[in-house]
Formats: C-alpha cells, sequence, structure tokens
C-alpha cells in the first residue's frame, strides 16, 4: 500500500476564540494529517458534512468534554466524518468542543488547498511544554471506496429553474423566496441573490462554514448584534447584524440561518452569488445576512460561476 505524506499544521488555538461559555485551553493544538489521493471525495459533499457538523458543534457548550461526534449519510452522500476521543472520561484532559471545531475547520481548508478531495485522517494532538498529548482523532473519509459518483469534478453551474425579478440599467437580477425554520416555524428568512454577482462555490462554502466556527464559543442563547467571516482566501466575506431592539436575535438564530442557507438554498438552488437575506421571527424582521464578493474577489471575477460539483 501506498504511503501518503503526514502534513502537520499549527492550528489556531482554541484560546484565540474568547469564550463566552466558560474556561479556555492555554495550550496550542496541532493536526498531524495524512491524505489519501486513492480514495477521492466529492468536494461538495465534504463542506456540505462539515458544515453540519460544526453546527451541531456549535449548539453544545464551547468546553464541553466530546467522546464522539459523526456525521454522514446526508442526501446519499458518499462521505462519513468522525471525531473519536480515546481518552477515559476520568482523564483531566480532554477532547473538547472548540478543538473539534477547530479540526474540522482546518482540516477541510487542507482539503481545500489541496491537489485532491480524498481521504483525510488526523490525530488531534496539544503540544505544551509537558510534551505532545494525543486527544483524539478525525477521519473524513468515503462510506464505499471508488463508487461510481466518486470524483473531483468541477462544473460549471446552471441557472435553475426560477422566476428573476429584474433590475433595469444594473446588468443583474434577483432571485427572491422564503424559507421558513422547520425546527422552529418562529424563525423564517427571506433571501436574495444577486445573479450576475458570482462567488466560488468554494468561497461561499468555506465562509459559511467559518462563520458557524466564529459563532461556536458563544451561548446559542446569547444576543449577536454582528458576526462576521471571511473565506481564508478572502473571496467572499459574510455579515450577519440584528437589526432591532424589541426580538433577541441570538447566534443560535445566526447559524441556524446560515446552516438553512446553504443546505435549502445555496446547493439546492446553485445559488453561487452574493445573496442578502432578511431574518424574520414571527414575521417581524430582526435581523440582516449579507454574502458578499470581496474588494480583490470583484477584481477577478469573470464569467459565469463555477460551482464544485
Amino acid at each position: 500500500m501506498a504511503l501518503y505524506p503526514v502534513v502537520c499544521i499549527h492550528v489556531i488555538s482554541a484560546s484565540t476564540h474568547h469564550s463566552h461559555r466558560g474556561r479556555t485551553s492555554d495550550i496550542q493544538p496541532q493536526t498531524p494529517i495524512t491524505l489519501d489521493p486513492s480514495k477521492p471525495l466529492r468536494p461538495i459533499e465534504v463542506f456540505d458534512t462539515a458544515i453540519a457538523l460544526v453546527y451541531d458543534a456549535a449548539q453544545r457548550p464551547w468546553d464541553e468534554p466530546v467522546h464522539f461526534m459523526q456525521a454522514h449519510q446526508m442526501k446519499g452522500y458518499n462521505v462519513v466524518m468522525i471525531i473519536y476521543n480515546p481518552r477515559p472520561p476520568e482523564d483531566p484532559i480532554q477532547l473538547e468542543v472548540s478543538h473539534c471545531v477547530i479540526a474540522i475547520l482546518q482540516a477541510v481548508i487542507t482539503l481545500t488547498h489541496s491537489l485532491v478531495f480524498c481521504q483525510l485522517k488526523s490525530r488531534l494532538m496539544l503540544y505544551s511544554a509537558d510534551g505532545a498529548t494525543q486527544l483524539g482523532a478525525l477521519s473524513i473519509e468515503p462510506l464505499r471506496v471508488n463508487p461510481a459518483n466518486a470524483g473531483n469534478n468541477v462544473t460549471i453551474a446552471q441557472e435553475p429553474n426560477a422566476t428573476a425579478l429584474d433590475i433595469p440599467n444594473d446588468g443583474v437580477s434577483v432571485e427572491s423566496g422564503r424559507i421558513r425554520d422547520q425546527l422552529d416555524l418562529h424563525l423564517s428568512f427571506k433571501y436574495h441573490s444577486i445573479i450576475g454577482k458570482p462567488i466560488t462555490a468554494k468561497d461561499i462554502s468555506l465562509v459559511i462554514l467559518d462563520a458557524i466556527a466564529s459563532a461556536a464559543p458563544f451561548d446559542m442563547n446569547a444576543e449577536c448584534k454582528e458576526l462576521y467571516a471571511i473565506s481564508p482566501d478572502g473571496g467572499a466575506a459574510i455579515v450577519i447584524e440584528s437589526t432591532t431592539d424589541k426580538i433577541n436575535f441570538t447566534y443560535g438564530n445566526a447559524t441556524r440561518v446560515l446552516l438553512r442557507l446553504y443546505q435549502r438554498v445555496v446547493v439546492p438552488l446553485k445559488r453561487w452569488e452574493e445573496t442578502w437575506c432578511e431574518i424574520f421571527y414571527d414575521n417581524q424582521k430582526f435581523g440582516e445576512l449579507r454574502m458578499l464578493r470581496t474588494t480583490e474577489a470583484m477584481k477577478g471575477a469573470r464569467g459565469p460561476t463555477r460551482a464544485i460539483e
């Protein structure tokens, strides 16, 4: 069996995320990563599964111990993500939610920057003056080896069959729709996708993942006045803001809208464009979300949006 190089990445310390849920780790975590190109994965399946797993982690306390986390079989995807903690519960040093969120984010960025989306295995390590401690392991791998639909295809996104609202003399049009949350029927958002202002699928996926990860250190019931995120390559940014003092806009609301936007609008409708969302609770607007190209992305944008399929 071929051996593949181990890539060591200095993962952002959990202490750099200002936690509002309790103590933070003062030990620097690292993630030694092994890639296996013989086991390819589809990028969109990795992004979607990672976003769902980080969202689930964000609903838990930032410093809560984690013994096992898993996300798989989403929409028939051929990918499974597993985080495993082998340490006994009585051990004073434990894998925590903070470590899991950081590790998933860094692992997906590593795959994005590699030559191929493929199986990834990683040991989650903490390094201190006393030496290295393994907290757990992360794997992103296919459920089935070499399925017929496996591959790393990048294709041109096709416009969905939808009626767009034309904006005269601007060279763009807007497609709008309304999404109501299935778990909280009070929460809904109206999205406006700006057709003609494309953002790469990679940048949209990573900026949404980063936005949810940025909210994770906070209590989901805490008020969210504003939340910002930018994709690692700087191609896209997200700004979420509360718009009223009459209704409490929370980090839980922000993460829920981000998840629904990606899974119910961006991916199924191939809306790889700038998007503006009005967020409502009981039909009263209490927040806004803007997903924008950065200045450099706008300078380099040409032709149709490219979506990772």
